[in-house]
């Protein structure tokens, strides 16, 4: 069995989701990819995401909520015009071409209310949804869809990351950090932008040089050298890369390294699932590897 690039991936625990969007059939696998259960969804899926436990598919026409113990479709959502979809627990939070803004209950997807608006972006950072409008961005309150903390910005902005304290906004001519406790932007580097997210971390930068930054914006590599990807466990998401027959786990904790020797350059691509000390990786045809620790410390490396 193979994971094409037609296949969208997801792990959860000791199991994947997987759903091909060509034929619209959603499986579960064991982590030795043995074949559990298929259930037939929609041919024109763009996306899977396992949010709380629970398992969503969003194709170009609906929202999917999967019972992954009844082994079937338990409720769908329908879209039209859409933008944007978050799954922000505990409410799945649209936004329509024409500026319609609507919530969703993330259990039973039972609709919680619905404004038509101005806004004409929205963004999710950590712990928070933020809606765009012509003056800046506004927090917005998944429950009750009321908005409240305006930040008001010179330009549109195109992109956010951050905390509900620290902000990166990324704007058309360039990315700046934000302070809200002393409502300090500080200008990031020429041509900069926000290249990737993974745990409480940020890759920022531009075609020549890029930066890995905590959300407070301290420095955690200043000039990095190697290709990151992403690694994905049952309880976090962090950055990682391979070099001289090692990969090296960047966490908030501190790096973890292991050995490792890639048969395939393309081991960076695609989706990486780490669970205790096998990682598997699909880009293609699948590998897994078992993982060996390495005592060092990030000091004692370059990344």
């Amino acid at each position: 069995m193979s994971a094409y690039a037609d296949t969208h991936t997801v792990g959860y625990r000791g199991k994947f989701y997987q759903i091909h969007t060509n034929t619209g059939e959603l499986c579960e696998r064991q982590f030795n990819l043995k074949k559990n259960w298929c259930v037939m969804v929609s041919p024109s899926t763009i996306g899977l995401h396992m949010v709380y436990n629970q398992l969503f598919i969003t194709s170009k026409s609906d929202i999917y909520s999967v019972d992954i113990i009844r082994k079937k479709i338990k409720w769908n959502i329908p879209l039209h015009n859409m933008h944007k979809v978050l799954f922000h627990y505990p409410v799945i939070v649209t936004l329509s071409k024409d500026h319609v803004l609507s919530g969703y209950d993330f259990f039973s997807g039972y609709p919680l209310w619905k404004k038509n608006t101005h806004y004409t972006g929205l963004f999710e950072t950590n712990g928070s949804v933020w809606v765009k409008t012509s003056r800046g961005i506004e927090q917005l309150d998944v429950v009750s869809s009321n908005t409240s903390n305006p930040i008001a910005l010179d330009h549109p902005v195109q992109y956010l990351a951050g905390d509900d304290v620290f902000l990166f906004l990324q704007f058309d001519n360039g990315l700046v950090h934000y302070n809200r406790l002393n409502n300090q932007k500080v200008p990031m580097g020429t041509g900069f932008r926000i290249l990737d997210i993974a745990a409480d971390y940020v890759l920022v930068g531009n075609d020549d040089f890029q930066q890995l930054r905590s959300f407070s914006n301290h420095v955690i590599s200043d000039n990095i050298q190697e290709a990151l990807f992403k690694v994905h466990s049952q309880h976090n998401v962090v950055f990682a890369y391979v070099k001289n027959n090692e990969m090296a786990l960047i966490d908030v904790k501190g790096s973890v390294f292991y050995n490792f020797t890639p048969t395939q350059n393309k081991v960076k691509m695609g989706y990486n699932y780490k669970l205790n000390n096998k990682l598997r990786g699909f880009y293609g045809n699948q590998q897994l590897w078992t993982l060996k620790q390495i005592n060092t410390q990030l000091s004692d490396h370059d990344t």
